[in-house]
């Protein structure tokens, strides 16, 4: 508001709004930028930890953004694997197995830790938002 004259309490009122208007659309689309390298950071570290048998799971990880919150002004996107959704659970954390194998004693197939915490990723983003308010 440096410079600016203000003749009236409406006029006040209008330049206040407007520079808050302003910080928000400039934090906003700091988040957004945040939200989508964090996205990017995470697909590439989950590929590189994904198991690699066939290479279909591990090359199919993508994000991508959840439009049902941008209409209500919150921007987010998911992390998901577009062929094989089916297999992440189970090869996250292993799963009880049934006919040949369990008869050759095998009860459960091992788990590959492949997908990051909640807690990692929730730091990651805070670093990169840290990093994009610093920019602007």
């Amino acid at each position: 508001m440096a410079g600016i004259k203000v003749r009236s309490g409406a006029e006040l009122q209008n330049e206040i709004q407007n520079c808050l208007a302003e910080a928000n659309g400039r934090t906003f689309d700091a988040l957004k930028a945040a939200v989508d390298k964090t996205a990017k950071q995470t697909v590439e570290q989950t590929k590189q930890k994904s198991p690699a048998r066939t290479g279909v799971y591990q090359k199919n990880w993508a994000a991508k953004a959840d439009e049902a919150s941008e209409s209500r002004g919150i921007y987010g996107k998911t992390v998901y694997n577009k062929k094989k959704p089916q297999l992440t659970h189970l090869l996250q954390y292993g799963h009880e197995v049934t006919g040949y194998l369990a008869g050759k004693g095998r009860n459960k197939t091992r788990a590959f830790d492949h997908i990051q915490s909640d807690d990692v990723t929730e730091q990651m983003l805070t670093k990169n938002l840290e990093e994009e308010l610093d920019k602007g």
